[in-house]
C-alpha cells in the first residue's frame, strides 16, 4: 500500500478542512522558506493564536516550542538529521 492511498479523514472532515478552514490567500515571499517565514512570524507575534480547534489554541511561541522539541526527540531518540524527510502521524487528542 502507497502512503497516498491511506485515508485520514473523513469525506465530511476532508469538506470541512478544505471548505471552511480556508483563510485568505496570504503572498508567499518566493524567496524564503516556510521555515523562515515561521519562525519571523514567531519573533514578530510570539503571543498570537497561532492554531484554534475544538475550543483549545495555541500560540505561534508554543507551537514553536513544541516543533522544537519534536525536531529534538526526532534527532535523539531516531537519528534524523538535515535534509532527511519525516512522515507523522499524530493522533488527534
Amino acid at each position: 500500500m502507497k502512503l497516498a492511498d491511506l485515508k485520514l479523514l473523513s469525506d465530511h472532515e476532508q469538506r470541512r478542512l478544505l471548505e471552511e478552514s480556508r483563510g485568505p490567500e496570504l503572498p508567499f515571499p518566493a524567496d524564503a522558506t516556510i521555515a523562515q517565514v515561521f519562525r519571523k512570524r514567531v519573533a514578530e507575534s510570539p503571543s498570537v493564536r497561532a492554531v484554534a480547534f475544538n475550543g483549545s489554541s495555541v500560540t505561534y511561541r508554543e507551537l514553536d516550542d513544541w516543533s522544537d522539541r519534536l525536531a529534538g526527540e526526532l534527532v535523539t531518540a531516531h537519528g534524523t538529521g538535515p535534509g532527511q524527510l519525516v512522515a507523522l502521524f499524530l493522533d488527534r487528542g
